[in-house]
């Protein structure tokens, strides 16, 4: 006779890390996020301190999420789970690590490109690079430069580490890693702001119609970042559901 038993399915649903431990990892997550804002804040104009403040954030984001998140004990799945598992883990860090690369090439056009022609309408970026001072020229592309080397390192990192602990089943949920993954796109796009804030300031100084801010792509970027912000606090805090059933037939 057939004996029918439920075991919980293996992904980001089904397995979500205790409810405590996320209320604990979200407010954990916003502490960090409010210290790097502050300390981005003061050292925007030093280019050796913004690195190490990337570095940190990155740092203290990626461990925080990966190591909360890590099961406290090992499950056993049925026959095939784990290589299903290990299959749609990896293909979350792939899609992921493309959306992080993509954003970062966006980035670097909008800070070196698009702003700079917004706020000096009528002028070509070889003009408007031109008429600012050679420190201005080239301690506001330094910035930028510091932003694109930095979050570049990030998605290269988020994509090797995240491959690698894709074929650990049972540690590691898909889920985890879009979590992580939005993470680094909420940081990497709140440093973007301060990447291009030496270069902007030098330019709405410079040029008419001396005018700051951002090109309209460059503020849909952080609307872009501000939103995976709010969803990463939302997939850690939020009550998890009910787990999902399925019936094996053994």
């Amino acid at each position: 006779a057939a004996e029918r038993r439920t075991v919980g399915a293996p992904d980001a649903l089904a397995t979500p890390m205790p409810a405590e431990t996320g209320r604990r990892l979200g407010v954990g997550l916003i502490a960090v996020i409010a210290t790097i804002s502050v300390l981005g804040a003061a050292v925007a104009f030093s280019s050796l301190a913004m690195l190490l403040v990337l570095v940190a954030a990155v740092a203290a984001i990626i461990v925080a999420i990966v190591v909360s998140a890590t099961r406290s004990r090992q499950r056993t799945w049925p026959d095939g789970v784990p290589s299903r598992t290990s299959t749609r883990a990896s293909i979350t860090v792939a899609g992921f690590s493309a959306v992080l690369f993509g954003l970062v090439a966006f980035g670097a056009v909008e800070l070196i490109v698009w702003s700079p022609q917004w706020m000096a309408p009528g002028f070509t970026i070889d003009e408007i690079y031109a008429a600012l001072s050679a420190d201005d020229r080239g301690n506001g592309l330094a910035m930028i430069y510091i932003w694109i080397g930095a979050w570049g390192l990030a998605s290269i990192i988020y994509l090797l580490a995240g491959l690698m602990l894709a074929g650990r089943p049972g540690h590691f949920s898909p889920g985890t890693f879009a979590l992580v993954g939005l993470a680094v796109i909420a940081a990497m796009v709140f440093f973007h702001f301060w990447a291009g804030f030496s270069v902007g300031n030098s330019i709405s100084d410079t040029l008419p119609p001396f005018r700051g801010g951002r090109s309209d792509l460059g503020s849909l970027f952080a609307i872009t970042g501000q939103t995976a912000l709010v969803v990463t606090i939302i997939g850690l805090i939020a009550p998890p559901p009910r787990p999902i059933q399925r019936l094996i037939l053994a």
